[in-house]
């Protein structure tokens, strides 16, 4: 019986020497701080593409130099009128809060218009325009607020701008 009680004793001995070991000195630090998440930058490359439409109404008047006497200028009015979309791209540095930039952008247009008038004779001219495509590359300087960017842009706007005007009097003379 004493041995029985002793093997007994000793095994819960060993047993309960388990639960200790969680209790145990370790060589870990402390759990790392939480990292805050990195803050916003505007600095990259950036691509987008556009759709939309586009009209104007531009007022001209017509001389012709051949019927001056006979017939003053005419007032007419050029409207053009047409789908556009492109695509633009840019690239921006972020310094601290200043945010510098470069962007362009192409379009391509189905902008038409145009308007018929009196020549004299019976004869009409037609006048027609169009805008096939267009485009600008521009810097770009602001300052950052976060995901908020007050800026101010400039450069240069390149189009191809179509006129035609055919005019049968001009062969009359």
């Amino acid at each position: 019986m004493k041995r029985s009680l002793l093997a007994s004793t000793a095994l819960c001995a060993v047993l309960a020497q388990g639960a200790f070991a969680a209790d145990l000195p370790t060589m870990k630090g402390p759990p790392p701080a939480p990292v805050p998440p990195p803050a916003f930058s505007w600095t990259g490359f950036y691509i987008g593409g556009n759709i939309g439409g586009l009209w104007s109404s531009d007022g001209v008047v017509v001389a012709n130099p051949y019927y001056l006497g006979v017939m003053p200028g005419n007032a007419n009015t050029l409207d053009l009128a047409g789908i556009v979309g492109g695509v633009q791209a840019g690239y921006n540095y972020q310094i601290s809060s200043v945010v510098l930039g470069v962007e362009g952008d192409l379009d391509a247009s189905s902008a038409k218009g145009g308007f018929n008038y009196p020549t004299g004779g019976g004869l009409v001219a037609t006048h027609s325009a169009s805008l096939p495509f267009f485009g600008d590359v521009r810097a770009r300087a602001g300052v950052a607020f976060d995901r908020f960017l007050p800026y101010v842009t400039g450069g240069v706007v390149f189009a191809d701008v179509r006129n035609s005007l055919v005019d049968p009097s001009w062969g009359l003379h």
